[in-house]
C-alpha cells in the first residue's frame, strides 16, 4: 500500500510540475544581461518576497579578510543544470 501511495504522489508531482525555463547562456542571454523573464514577481508583490535559501562558503577558504571572491553561475540546458566555478582575485 505504501509503495502505491508513493507512486501516486510522484505521479501527481510530475503532472503538476511546471516546465523548466532554460538559461543557455551565462547571464541569461548571449549579451549577459542577467535578466529573467519571470512573470510571477510584480511591483505589487515584491515586498512579500522572503529569502528561500542561503549558502555559506565557510571561513576555511574564503575568510572575511581574504582578497578572493567566489562567483558561481548555473546554466540549464536540456533540463540539466551545469555550473562553472570561477575565482577572481581582487587587488
Amino acid at each position: 500500500m505504501a509503495g502505491r501511495l508513493r507512486y501516486l504522489v510522484g505521479l501527481v508531482v510530475l503532472l503538476v510540475a511546471r516546465p523548466c525555463v532554460a538559461w543557455e547562456s551565462w547571464g541569461g542571454d548571449p549579451g549577459g544581461s542577467r535578466f529573467s523573464p519571470l512573470r510571477q514577481i510584480t511591483s505589487d508583490n515584491v515586498g512579500q518576497l522572503v529569502r528561500a535559501f542561503e549558502f555559506h562558503t565557510g571561513g576555511r577558504f574564503f575568510a572575511a579578510s581574504s582578497a578572493i571572491a567566489l562567483t558561481i553561475v548555473a546554466l540549464v540546458i536540456a533540463g540539466l543544470r551545469w555550473r562553472r566555478r570561477r575565482r577572481i582575485r581582487s587587488t
